[in-house]
């Protein structure tokens, strides 16, 4: 006689910056154990592209989180995690003041999608040209943090926010073009529009948590806002 199956729930959530409705179950022991495995790398890549895994399985393969942005990837995973294991994580936070290690509880559902740098993802050049920006994907990002050269990965970052010219009555998407056509097309800009470009990219919304603890040594408080997935997930 084979062992019962355990019925496992399901819950939704809407990614906040593509509002795509996403069902999903929390992982299992398996999943957990892969994530576990991963995290003891100390490899980002390797935690990634787990994570990357864990979250397609534990979707049904409808999110893939390497194609989203990172801010709806950091979202998703929060929701996963505290479904799975739990809404707390217990983070490591070191004064400000006498850089003496403090053990805290954070829950999760404080976090706040922070959009006060936000900006207008449409730039005028001229009456014929409009470019309409996009953030970069989360696996662009990855690949960005990668690269050693900085100027390479800040001309990398504003190629791809690129979405669509827009030139008198015709639409070019970015999509349809190599990234040699693009470069090409970047390096054509003005100054001032580049940076424009990167001030876009630079005043993404983040997911945060805003977290107030007292040093357990010297009593002094300290006032942070975690972010980045490493903080939230693994």
């Amino acid at each position: 006689m084979p062992l019962p199956t355990i019925d496992t729930p399901t819950y939704t959530f809407t990614l906040p910056q593509s509002k795509k409705k996403i069902k999903f179950r929390p992982f299992r022991v398996k999943e957990e154990k892969i994530l576990l495995l991963a995290s003891e790398t100390k490899d980002l890549n390797t935690i990634y592209q787990a994570v990357h895994d864990i979250v397609l399985s534990c979707t049904d393969g409808k999110l893939n989180i390497f194609k989203e942005s990172a801010l709806d990837a950091e979202y998703s995973l929060i929701k996963l995690r505290a479904s799975s294991v739990g809404d707390t994580v217990k983070p490591d936070m070191i004064c400000v003041h006498c850089e003496e290690k403090n053990s805290l509880k954070i829950n999760t559902n404080k976090l706040v999608i922070d959009d006060s740098n936000e900006k207008e993802n449409k730039i005028t050049i001229n009456d014929n040209m409009v470019i309409e920006l996009k953030y970069p994907s989360f696996a662009e990002e990855i690949r960005f943090s990668t690269v050693d050269d900085q100027v390479d990965m800040v001309f990398d970052s504003v190629t791809a926010a690129i979405d669509k010219i827009y030139y008198e009555n015709e639409i070019f998407d970015a999509s349809e073009y190599k990234k040699e056509e693009l470069d090409e097309f970047v390096n054509s800009l003005e100054t001032e529009t580049f940076k424009d470009i990167l001030e876009f990219i630079n005043g993404k919304p983040k997911v945060k948590i805003p977290v107030k603890f007292v040093c357990q040594s010297c009593n002094k408080k300290n006032d942070y806002l975690m972010e980045g997935m490493e903080s939230f997930f693994v």
